[in-house]
């Protein structure tokens, strides 16, 4: 990935000369964080800096990240990646003051796009998606944000289908399309505020997302993708993991 990275110092899309997206600079630096974290090698501290240099510097004004920095304004799964990235940064990077600014800005952005069913769109003005709305709610219960993250948990629990999913969402309609799972994601922000919901919905939901997993694999209904909704499934059984462990500590 960091050999891939542009000479802007983002990660594209695709490969080296494409244009370097928020999604993939925002995965890419928690990776590289949680690396120099368990390996200790300085290397990925100097890609830590640069990365997080990048995000700071793409940031909308009083709001949050587009997809596709300068060219389109906030979305709200990609200025979730933007947070998480930066919370994940902490004080490694020699901006901290600056990062903790870029935060608090973010999640204010976030708070003011909040529908008033609880949940969150694609955007500002947008309707509520479940899928936005777990990416959200486990973003804001790992920013401890946790009134908004309970409404996000609310929101998933009143929206969930009798069979105990939601539908995915297409969250850029237009240019490069992004399919946000809707099983996978709904899960997360349910896990990640477990106690907002109780234990039975959690586990019908689990239920549900596994029908989904064929083969090694997950993928969404009734097409051939798999790497995107696998990264998300993993994304979901993690939550679903440390809610459980954090559960045994108490």
């Amino acid at each position: 990935m960091l050999d891939n990275k542009n000479e802007d110092g983002g990660i594209p899309i695709t490969r080296r000369g494409d244009r370097s997206i928020v999604d993939a600079t925002a995965q890419t630096l928690i990776a590289c964080c949680r690396v120099l974290r368990d390996s200790g090698d300085e290397n990925y501290l100097t890609a830590v800096q640069s990365l997080a240099k990048w995000l700071l510097l793409r940031q909308e004004p009083d709001a949050g990240w587009s997809w596709a920095p300068r060219v389109e304004s906030s979305w709200t799964a990609t200025t979730c990646f933007g947070l998480l990235a930066l919370h994940e940064v902490g004080a490694l990077a020699e901006q901290a003051d600056r990062i903790g600014q870029s935060i608090q800005a973010g999640l204010r952005w976030i708070g003011t796009i909040q529908n008033e069913d609880g949940g969150w769109g694609s955007r500002a003005g947008d309707d509520s998606r479940a899928a936005v709305t777990g990416l959200v709610g486990f973003t804001l219960a790992r920013l401890e944000q946790r009134s908004m993250a309970q409404a996000a948990a609310h929101h998933l629990r009143d929206s969930m289908t009798d069979a105990g999913g939601w539908p995915s969402a297409v969250d850029r309609p237009t240019g490069h399309t992004v399919t946000r799972f809707g099983d996978a994601y709904g899960v997360l922000g349910l896990a990640a505020v477990g106690d907002a919901v109780d234990d039975d919905r959690i586990a019908h939901a689990v239920a549900n997302l596994m029908k989904s997993y064929r083969g090694g694999h997950f993928q969404y209904l009734d097409t051939v993708m798999h790497t995107w909704p696998t990264r998300d499934g993993l994304l979901a059984l993690a939550a679903v993991v440390r809610m459980l462990e954090e559960r045994d500590l108490e």
